[in-house]
């Protein structure tokens, strides 16, 4: 088996799923299909992957010239293959739709029972080298829903044409490119293909798709590349969060109502060249229906698109998708695409008279369940706050306390408060006898928390970070709190919050957000903290109200070295990258993008109460994903909603930067390591961090940042250079002082790591006093241990007679 390509934690494990049957389609799917799944791009470089699963829907007959063909060993030694037997069905009388329905939705319940991503493959269609690559990537940007529309191609042309271009090598993995594989399936469509080209003669009477070819100068029927326009598209990859129900047509048809997804979690290829894929059939094996003459069309096609689609066919529809077999200029492209969003807008309006098909336009004809939905009962807010010392208590009640008093902050949200914790040592109470505290005390329940002596642990040191301590401090006030309306909003006491940032948490709750999550940025102590004060500090010192704005201009005039370290290229007069997990692209002094892996979650309201963070975590490394799910997680993408600003001294975290600017490969291993499909779901966003409005530039700097972060998450779908487990085990052995694995890693991890640590920990040893002391000195502690036993369990009659104990 080749070496490991990508992490454990590199998003779900993928069920491959096909239902072949029929010596026709097993001798195709044996002889071209499964070969270019096996390529370099492909299996080969995913089937590796611990959990991943190719499912078949075969009959026992055809089972066996599956499992007898050479190619099915390759396959076997890349992935675990389980088949599944549809002779039942078939004995039952079902025909082949209803038997893919039935075989796609129990692939899709296992997929969900497995924590899985089904990929919905087909026995005659050939996918492109780096087509599962493509998929792994978008999943780690958390993409649950990738649609492909596809084109049929008439196969003994395509085979003879992709032949000469790539040639086949006999049972071996097959790798063809997107273009070659295009080129062949535009220069010889499928006939059903040519019926819903929207030129031709008549147009076929099922016009799922429309086709408008760039067609060649001297012949018109070889077309050089074409935009689709296409009502169904296959859904290639399935992440279920839920199923519901079962398929009563085709899983391309009835998706969108029994596993709902978010639409910004929804994918489809809208460039062959991203992912490309050929459905190979006879030329006779279609039925088609060119029954649509050219004055008619329009019409005819909002009719049919008035019974057979819905809401998220329409999604598709409205997107065009470029089909490339050939090196076109833009210029090429425009006829094309001009007619094809003429026609799309036109068909849009006739559907929107069509009484039945008016939903379609303005939303969905069967209403698709929200993944968010208003919740039944009000959350009400519990407010947690570690801090200890006399240092963070002094910053807590200077700054940070006042910041929460603020008019649009504690005060307008009071009725709503449940309680507030501050968790502390004991030694400190002293301390918090201040006006502020009274102020507190004065507006919502307040309770000051001092957890017990095993959470502040002699083996665990505080440090100036403090983070292991903070989140056993976070943890002793979360599961104190068992009642199922409790949102937790967790503080941070070096923190200033913007004004009217709670209300705006209440907001979001009340419209069914189960978690809030966004990124502070650092400003230096020295330089900002008495002129902030002067500037923002009210009320005799006890409030202190700042607008997102205000506190941005801070972060941008008196960065802390961290922000600066976050910078991607050159920016405050320093190259960067040198820190993780932010990364920020500075414009024109005004504000930044930023894409971060980790965000903190200000507030939690979690399906189970009282659900701590993980052992051995900290507050944005697993909680969110614990405690709630993906869709319910509203990540601030723009300051001007709320902000958070961190107040630190220099020389924090000054130990932790890298000697050299970070590259996309140093950002990838990073990820690849530390994350989870969560963060690399919020990484994927821009978040706009600005004093003032956006200027022209903004679009460009995103696109720049977009452009970096889409090769980041190509890099972490490629593999880095030492995968996860390798990298763990690596510093298990040559790095013993560092713990590497925690709970939120797979079992099997853990325990292949343990026993990593145990030989390594048996080695160093034997190095040091030589095997056979070491062996002495193991066999002499196993004698002392027998003997305190028999000490124990034996009566004094019978110690020393060899005699068991009853």
């Amino acid at each position: 088996m080749p070496a490991s390509s990508i992490s454990p934690l590199a998003g779900p494990r993928f069920h491959y799923v096909t239902a072949v049957w029929g010596e026709r389609f097993v001798q195709r799917f044996l002889d071209v299909v499964l070969p270019t799944n096996l390529s370099d791009g492909n299996l080969a470089a995913l089937g590796d992957r611990i959990g991943d699963v190719y499912r078949l829907f075969t009959t026992p007959q055809d089972a066996q010239t599956i499992v007898h063909h050479p190619i099915y060993a390759r396959l076997a030694d890349l992935v675990e293959v389980r088949v599944d037997s549809i002779e039942p069905w078939l004995q039952g009388g079902l025909g082949k739709y209803r038997i893919l329905g039935r075989a796609h939705h129990l692939a899709l319940e296992s997929a969900l029972s497995e924590q899985a991503a089904a990929v919905f493959l087909s026995p005659d269609a050939v996918f492109a080298d780096g087509a599962f690559a493509r998929l792994r990537a978008l999943t780690l940007q958390g993409k649950r829903r990738v649609l492909l529309a596809g084109v049929r191609a008439e196969a003994s042309g395509w085979l003879r044409d992709i032949r000469g271009r790539c040639p086949q090598p006999p049972d071996q993995p097959w790798v063809i490119t997107p273009r070659d594989a295009m080129a062949a399936a535009l220069r010889h469509a499928h006939p059903w293909t040519r019926s819903v080209r929207w030129d031709a003669p008549r147009l076929n009477s099922h016009p799922s798709h429309l086709y408008f070819p760039i067609a060649d100068a001297d012949d018109d029927t070889r077309w050089r590349g074409a935009v689709c326009r296409a009502f169904h598209a296959h859904p290639l990859l399935v992440w279920p969060r839920e199923v519901r129900g079962k398929f009563h047509r085709t899983v391309d048809g009835d998706l969108s109502n029994a596993v709902p997804a978010e639409p910004d979690e929804i994918h489809l290829i809208t460039d062959s060249d991203e992912l490309a894929a050929v459905e190979l059939s006879d030329a006779d094996a279609v039925y088609i229906r060119p029954e649509i003459p050219k004055e008619d069309r329009e019409e005819r096609v909002a009719e049919w698109s008035a019974r057979a689609a819905d809401a998220d066919h329409w999604d598709y529809f409205n997107r065009p998708i470029r089909l490339r077999g050939d090196d076109l200029s833009e210029e090429q492209w425009a006829p094309a695409e001009q007619l094809a969003a003429r026609v799309a807008g036109a068909v849009r309006e006739r559907a929107a008279e069509i009484d039945v098909a008016a939903p379609l336009v303005s939303g969905p004809a069967r209403h698709r369940p929200a993944a968010v939905e208003k919740p039944a009962t009000q959350a009400r807010l519990h407010f947690i706050v570690p801090v200890w010392g006399e240092a963070y208590i002094e910053r807590f009640l200077r700054w940070g306390l006042p910041s929460f008093l603020a008019s649009g902050n504690l005060p307008a949200v009071a009725d709503r408060t449940h309680s507030f914790d501050i968790v502390t040592d004991r030694a400190d109470l002293p301390l918090f006898e201040h006006p502020a505290i009274d102020r507190l005390r004065s507006l919502v329940p307040v309770q000051i928390r001092t957890p017990a002596a095993h959470l502040n642990r002699a083996d665990q040191p505080d440090d100036s970070l403090g983070y292991l301590k903070m989140t056993r401090y976070y943890n002793a006030a979360v599961t104190a709190q068992t009642d199922p309306a409790v949102a937790h909003v967790f503080l941070t006491p070096e923190g200033v919050f913007s004004d009217g940032l709670f209300t705006a948490l209440l907001k979001r709750l009340d419209a069914g957000i189960r978690a809030v999550a966004l990124p502070g940025f650092r400003v230096l102590e020295e330089t900002a903290i008495d002129a902030l004060l002067a500037e923002h500090l009210g009320d005799g010192g006890l409030t202190l109200a700042a607008s997102p704005r205000q506190l941005v201009r801070w972060v941008m005039e008196h960065p802390h070295p961290i922000t600066v370290a976050h910078a991607w290229g050159e920016a405050w007069d320093h190259v960067g990258p040198r820190l993780h997990p932010h990364y920020y692209w500075p414009v024109d002094g005004t504000g930044f993008v930023a894409h971060c892996l980790h965000v903190h979650p200000l507030c939690v309201w979690p399906n189970r109460p009282g659900q701590p963070v993980p052992p051995g975590q900290t507050l944005d490394h697993e909680y969110l994903q614990q405690a709630v799910p993906y869709a319910a997680i509203h990540l601030v993408t723009d300051t001007d909603e709320m902000c958070v600003i961190d107040i630190a001294r220099d020389g924090h975290l000054d130990d932790s930067f890298s000697d050299r600017p970070y590259g996309v490969r140093d950002v990838a291993e990073f990820a690849g390591l530390w994350t989870n499909g969560y963060h690399r779901g919020f990484f994927e966003r821009p978040i706009r961090v600005h004093t003032g409005a956006l200027g022209p530039h903004w679009h460009e700097v995103e696109a720049e940042a977009k452009h970096a972060v889409t090769q980041v998450l190509r890099q972490i779908a490629r593999g880095v250079e030492m995968p996860f487990y390798a990298k763990a085990r690596a510093t298990v052995l040559h790095g013993p002082s560092i713990v590497m694995y925690d709970y939120s890693r797979p079992r099997w991890v853990r325990f292949a790591l343990s026993l990593e640590r145990r030989q390594a920990s048996l080695r160093r040893r034997v190095k040091e006093v030589g095997w056979w002391k070491v062996f002495a000195i193991r066999t002499r502690a196993r004698r002392l241990a027998r003997r305190a036993i028999d000490r124990v369990t034996l009566s004094p009659e019978d110690r020393g007679r060899g005699r068991k104990p009853a």
